[in-house]
């Protein structure tokens, strides 16, 4: 039986005090049930995270890290974590170790096309981004990256009834464009008025 390959992006900012830990046990909980990516992503920090993730590496070969040289906030590194994803599937956990990685055991049998996220957003916000992938569905990673980089910005300031109307009205555009702050801009101004 093929293992599903899953990326576990880990948010990461500030976290030398879990950082080992969130990944070691990524690794143990995880590491017989799955094909694994995981991918740290600083987000600025100024302890010693980033070199606490370096010195992992050595241990860990499917061990990623993307050092952003400063806070870019939660929007930016999701867009990240998405983006570098080698996995089938994407995980996104926060690095401060309130998230218990055993959690994800009963869903290592997704189908494909299905996402999770995992944060320390509202269960709303993640009722509203599954409500949106499931849309999306079939389109290419290329939108669903524009998308979710939009979708974590705004999130605070749409009607999300109302987006989910207009992302059917406007899918094969945002599908056919080819430059990422054009097809943002478009979605900001069609999808998340």
């Amino acid at each position: 039986m093929n293992k599903p390959f899953f990326t576990i992006g880990v948010m990461c900012y500030n976290e030398e005090g879990s950082i080992e830990r969130v990944v070691k046990n990524v690794f143990e909980e995880l590491g017989e049930l799955a094909q694994l990516q995981v991918l740290i992503v600083d987000d600025g920090s100024t302890d010693k995270s980033v070199e606490l993730v370096k010195n992992m590496q050595a241990q860990y070969d499917v061990l990623d890290l993307i050092a952003k040289p400063e806070n870019v906030g939660i929007g930016g590194t999701l867009s990240s974590i998405y983006t570098q994803a080698k996995g089938e599937y994407v995980v996104a956990i926060p690095g401060d170790g309130q998230f218990d990685i055993c959690e994800l055991i009963p869903f290592l049998g997704f189908k494909k096309g299905e996402f999770v996220i995992s944060n320390s957003k509202t269960a709303e916000m993640c009722k509203a981004f599954s409500d949106f992938f499931i849309k999306i569905g079939s389109a290419d990673r290329w939108v669903k990256f524009n998308f979710l980089s939009v979708f974590t910005s705004e999130y605070d300031k749409y009607d999300h009834a109302k987006a989910l109307v207009r992302l059917d009205k406007h899918l094969a555009t945002i599908k056919a464009m080819g430059d990422p702050k054009y097809a943002q801009d478009y979605i900001r101004k069609n999808i998340f008025s």
